[in-house]
């Protein structure tokens, strides 16, 4: 890592949805038809329309105030878009390496990846996403392996190690994107049944799994004028993903893991982007 600042002019148009970078990488990426398909008669009213029957159907020990808030709002289309991977050009990486400046100016790096992003701060499923967030996030504190930011990863390193010991790393590619629906829906049925004291008692468990089921299945969003949906994996950027792809690792730590083994430190970090609207 370089302290240095990245001096990026990959945003200079008025839409963050508009730039030739953006547009031809986006393309190459809504284009993979395994993780997404376009679709001719989205109809965002018929979606909403889903989802307040969903929300009736499963709405045993929800208040009043919460059934409320989970069907009646103004929505609007999500919208796709591709943020930057900066830490991971070597054409970046390089240039602050042999910069002797503070500020490095790139203005289009040929190696820039990147991260798929479905901002839909106010689509169909906006809602009951933070809702489901604030059900599961107190389950991640039994997660030995979770670290929250970088600094509470001092908090899981151990005081002292002997000298054979090896740190090792894995990054999962394509992370969200690649996770089955019915592989995520088995890990959070897992951590529900086994700290259920976590989310309160009136709660269904259902009304929990067929609500990420709504909106792993429901995930549309506009891209150059067409509109598309999801169909493998979660979109990075509605409020519960973080929660549920931190579960989804944990319970397959717990798989991996299900053989003891000997003095092993495991720690697992979902990178997560502040996306503000």
């Amino acid at each position: 890592m370089y302290d240095c600042h990245y001096k990026e002019e990959l945003y200079r148009t008025q839409s963050p949805y508009s730039t030739n970078l953006e547009h031809r990488s986006g393309d190459h990426m809504v284009t993979n038809y395994t993780y997404y398909e376009k679709v001719k008669n989205y109809n965002q009213s018929k979606i909403k329309s889903k989802l307040i029957a969903c929300i009736h159907l499963l709405r045993k020990g929800l208040t009043d105030k919460e059934c409320d808030y989970l069907t009646n709002f103004k929505c609007k289309s999500s919208n796709f878009y591709g943020l930057p991977k900066i830490h991971k050009s070597n054409v970046i990486r390089e240039s602050c390496k042999n910069s002797k400046s503070e500020c490095v100016n790139i203005p289009h790096p040929n190696d820039l990846k990147l991260r798929p992003i479905v901002a839909g701060p106010s689509c169909e499923t906006h809602r009951l996403s933070n809702f489901l967030d604030i059900l599961l996030k107190p389950i991640l504190k039994h997660i030995p392996s979770f670290v929250r930011d970088d600094l509470d990863m001092l908090n899981h390193l151990p005081r002292t190690v002997c000298k054979d010991s090896i740190m090792v790393s894995f990054d999962v590619v394509n992370l969200y994107t690649t996770i089955p629906h019915e592989y995520g829906l088995t890990a959070i049925e897992f951590w529900l049944e086994k700290f259920p004291s976590e989310v309160p008692d009136r709660i269904e468990k259902k009304f929990i799994i067929e609500g990420i089921k709504f909106i792993l299945q429901n995930n549309y969003f506009n891209f150059n004028g067409e509109s598309y949906r999801q169909i493998s994996g979660t979109a990075m950027g509605t409020k519960v993903v973080p929660i549920y792809v931190n579960l989804v690792m944990a319970y397959l730590e717990t798989q991996i893991l299900n053989v003891k083994v000997h003095n092993i430190v495991m720690t697992q970090h979902i990178s997560l982007n502040r996306i503000k609207y």
